[in-house]
């Protein structure tokens, strides 16, 4: 995804894993370049507690 431009900004939304949908060996929780987003993965550790 980050291959087609790097110059126009991308946004994804509601991705579950964006390790996997880019194909990063090493994710941090930021993707860096022109790329942002939100993922729908929910704590659900955390919801739980509740």
């Amino acid at each position: 995804m980050d291959a087609a431009t790097k110059s126009i900004p991308i946004l994804g939304t509601a991705v579950t894993n964006y390790q996997v949908a880019l194909n990063l060996k090493k994710f941090n929780g930021t993707v860096g370049s022109n790329i942002s987003g939100t993922s729908d993965l929910a704590p659900l550790d955390k919801q739980e507690k509740r």
